[in-house]
């Protein structure tokens, strides 16, 4: 079932073989194809259709946790803490509860959590064995309380009696991120991102590459803030960096084209020989996203709905112009951050036109006092916090 744990960092490492069949079908299927959708309120793109095929999917989808509930069972010392993350791992914690109920048990979830009207969509049997599955953890845990309410009222719609349910809202690691900041790699690319974009304003943007990130609305916008001002149309320049995700689903490569075809038309409409207003690059590239993030004017952060988004929270600690960042409501960093950002609603581009235009315009004082509050907000809970908080949570679940 596993090879040989191995010491990484500390860490004692185990892989569990799986076999491609059931990897794909928990995986693609259930996790990338279905639930994330439901989960990011957009039923609109997902296209599981729940036939015999999408059922027996389902069944590898529960082997898959079986797998790992096996493998925590088997290693586990008795009375051990156990942690499990995120969405695609929901089951485990029923199987824990059976076959060993001395384990301390928190399951985190890394996403929003769906609503009852689209958790709703599912078959009611699954979304059932779903939160039931959940429910066997001492505890449950989510970035914030809208996340956690959702939830709860998942729960009570399909009869689960609730466990122990927390919020704790993930920061970063300032000094690892300082650190990396400092090596040559990021310089190099900085000083060629100063020698490209030299006199010009920048909007900045960098996210994986997949619907649930509003791409292309936040194009929109630029579009509709470039029309209306033509004032910035030789002066700023939109520099999103995108990283592939899900390359294998249709819904992920269409929205690609769709960004394309919106990044053609801005560069198109507004653009000249020696000036092209949108600079969209995909491409994974640590250095070059750190780069970014010391020279922007405005961030720009519009998803959906997000579970937390540390982008929001890692590009203001590097950025050595206090630029303005643009958050959606729907990102969880939003709670946190909120009264030094420009709160967008992330479905609405004329309202992130507008946001654009008063982000270009705030004045240096108002930049810097946010800015430092920003710097000081992102590394509240950062990951070790953090893990102490959510592995805390197990322990003390009754």
């Amino acid at each position: 079932m596993g090879a040989e744990g191995s010491l990484v960092d500390g860490v004692d490492l185990r892989f569990l073989l799986i076999d491609d069949q059931c990897v794909h079908d928990a995986y693609q299927t259930i996790a990338s194809e279905t639930l994330w959708f439901l989960y990011h309120a957009m039923t609109e793109v997902a296209t599981a259709k729940f036939d015999d095929r999408w059922r027996a999917a389902f069944s590898n989808f529960r082997r898959y946790n079986q797998i790992f509930a096996e493998a925590i069972v088997e290693r586990a010392a008795f009375g051990a803490t156990v942690m499990v993350n995120d969405y695609h791992l929901p089951l485990v914690g029923m199987m824990l509860r059976a076959a060993r109920s001395d384990l301390k048990t928190v399951h985190f979830t890394h996403t929003p959590f769906a609503r009852v009207e689209d958790l709703d969509r599912l078959p009611h049997d699954i979304a059932r064995e779903l939160l039931v599955g959940m429910a066997g953890f001492g505890a449950c845990g989510f970035h914030i309380d809208r996340w956690a309410t959702s939830f709860r009222q998942c729960l009570d719609h399909f009869g689960v009696q609730a466990p122990e349910i927390f919020c704790c809202p993930l920061g970063i690691d300032v000094e690892f991120l300082l650190r990396e900041d400092a090596t040559p790699e990021v310089q190099f690319q900085a000083d060629r991102q100063l020698e490209r974009f030299s006199g010009k304003r920048l909007i900045l943007r960098s996210d994986r590459l997949e619907p649930t990130k509003n791409i292309v609305r936040g194009f929109e916008a630029f579009g509709e803030l470039l029309e209306h001002h033509p004032e910035y149309r030789s002066q700023v320049i939109f520099y999103a960096r995108a990283y592939l995700s899900r390359v294998e689903l249709g819904q992920y490569r269409s929205y690609r084209e769709e960004i394309e075809h919106q990044v053609d038309a801005i560069n198109a409409r507004f653009g000249t020989s020696d000036h092209q207003p949108v600079v969209f690059e995909v491409a994974t590239d640590y250095a070059a996203s750190l780069a970014a993030y010391r020279r922007y004017d405005v961030l720009m952060v519009n998803p959906l709905f997000d579970g937390m988004n540390l982008v929001a929270k890692e590009a203001p600690v590097l950025n050595t112009r206090d630029g303005a960042v643009i958050l959606s409501t729907g990102a969880g960093a939003y709670e946190q951050l909120r009264d030094v950002v420009i709160g967008i609603d992330a479905f609405d581009v004329k309202q992130t036109a507008a946001a654009l235009a008063e982000a270009l315009t705030l004045s240096r004082a108002i930049r810097s006092s946010r800015a430092q509050v920003l710097r000081a907000r992102a590394g509240i809970l950062a990951p070790a916090e953090w893990l102490v908080g959510c592995l805390d949570q197990a322990r003390v679940a009754v």
